[in-house]
């Protein structure tokens, strides 16, 4: 599945297409762990590996 992911940063909003996969109530996106947006996340767990 896909989704478009966006937050703001301090040059403006950035969106990316992503995959992703729900388990419950956990999402997860599948990103590189170099992703500008992955580092902005807004709460949560993020696993890089």
């Amino acid at each position: 599945m896909i989704a478009h992911v966006g937050v703001q940063t301090p040059d403006g909003p950035l969106v990316l297409p992503m995959a992703y996969g729900r388990d419950d109530d956990t999402l997860y996106l599948h990103g590189a762990a170099a992703n500008h947006l992955l580092g902005n996340r807004v709460g949560g767990v993020v696993a890089r590996g």
